[in-house]
């Protein structure tokens, strides 16, 4: 039986639980032996489901992990070849070399532009090439300021609700 449907089922039990006007106590005890099944279902399935959101949890911690470690390796490498590639730069030019060809690779120079900007107090008085980012909410300082009792118009503090798993 799967999950919902043991809610589902807790739910049909417990509308079908009948009062006794006269005494006030319940005249179905066969609906309570069913909900306590039902109860006792739904933790076995919780508990089953509540596992597996912990495994899949520890696999993605894991896979995280040895994604750090893959990053790691892998800006090694880029900072090597990058060392690499300025030191056989330079010694081409040492020697005056602009090409080299060979079968299996081909090496030449090519020229590009790049700004170096040398006064940025300058640049800033010519707002055409400043870029400006647009302001966003500080969600902290929000929540710090509604927390105390300020009102804030156009933000709520709102209370939700998060299941942990241990």
């Amino acid at each position: 039986m799967r999950l919902y449907d043991i809610a589902d089922g807790y739910r049909h039990l417990m509308d079908a639980i009948q009062i006794d006007p006269e005494t006030g106590e319940i005249s179905t005890p066969d609906v309570l032996e069913a909900l306590a099944v039902q109860d006792a279902a739904f933790d076995g399935k919780a508990e089953a489901v509540a596992c597996y959101i912990k495994e899949l949890r520890a696999d993605a911690k894991a896979l995280k992990e040895e994604e750090e470690v893959l990053k790691a390796r892998r800006y090694a490498m880029d900072r090597k070849a990058d060392s690499l590639s300025q030191y056989l730069a330079n010694c081409m030019m040492q020697i005056g070399r602009d090409k080299v060809q060979t079968p299996r690779c081909a090496l030449s120079f090519r020229k590009n532009f790049q700004v170096q900007v040398t006064d940025p107090d300058m640049l800033a008085k010519q707002e055409e090439f400043m870029r400006v980012k647009a302001p966003e909410p500080d969600k902290a300082a929000i929540k710090a300021a509604l927390k105390s009792g300020r009102v804030i118009q156009g933000a709520a503090l709102v209370m939700t609700h998060h299941l942990q798993i241990k």
